[in-house]
């Protein structure tokens, strides 16, 4: 098996200067210039890709990617933060798997996932967030989808089944409680397409029906 490592770093202090009206656009005299602060940002990743098995006589591919960021929030001009900070953690991968089942036709099967964590802060040295001081939020998705496709003549056939689930989830604690919410969507698609060659013209008669269920949960009050 043969598998494929990628690495990646990015860092910007986001320091600059610039020329602000001191929030009055009207009046020039009291314009100066000043830096931008808490700008900064720094970000890790990493990537894999590889087979994982073979199945059929057809490799299993996966792929993985794994990132961590920090950046400071500097706010607007006329409320600047020197303390705000956005924590983000991601974790995505997919798998993929095709066959051949003749000459003209083929099936794939498609699955991925998602999860994100973002934690938002004041750093305990300004109150640009309003009095916030943590709020932490969880966003995880999976999907996965089945396609059919075969060439018959001068007919392009495509039909594809998608079923896909989503939940999300926030917290944001309180001085004695912790504020709640969060939601769950569930979705299932499926579409059928037919590519026709006529000549110089291309005709794509289709056909799609999706169904989704969203549950959301009002922020509701518990004890910590």
């Amino acid at each position: 098996a043969h598998w494929r490592v990628g690495v990646d770093y990015q860092q910007s202090e986001g320091e600059f200067s610039y020329l602000t009206d001191n929030g009055t656009n009207l009046d020039t005299s009291d314009d100066y210039r000043r830096g931008r602060e808490n700008n900064d940002v720094e970000s890790r990743a990493i990537y894999l890709q590889g087979a994982l098995a073979t199945l059929g006589g057809s490799p299993l591919i996966a792929r993985l990617r794994l990132m961590d960021r920090d950046g400071g929030l500097p706010g607007t001009d006329a409320l600047q933060s020197i303390g705000a900070r956005l924590e983000e953690q991601h974790v995505e991968g997919s798998f993929e798997w095709a066959r051949q089942l003749g000459s003209e036709s083929s099936f794939e099967l498609l699955a991925d996932f998602r999860m994100t964590e973002d934690l938002l802060h004041d750093g305990g040295e300004d109150d640009y967030l309003a009095g916030i001081d943590q709020r932490r939020s969880e966003v995880d998705t999976f999907g996965m989808a089945a396609l059919w496709r075969d060439q018959r003549g001068r007919h392009g056939l495509l039909a594809r089944f998608d079923l896909r689930r989503a939940t999300a989830r926030v917290e944001q604690p309180l001085p004695e409680l912790s504020r709640l919410g969060g939601g769950e969507r569930l979705e299932a698609s499926l579409a059928i397409e037919d590519q026709v060659q006529i000549g110089p013209a291309l005709l794509m008669p289709s056909f799609r029906a999706s169904w989704r269920d969203e549950e959301l949960e009002p922020d509701r009050l518990s004890l910590t």
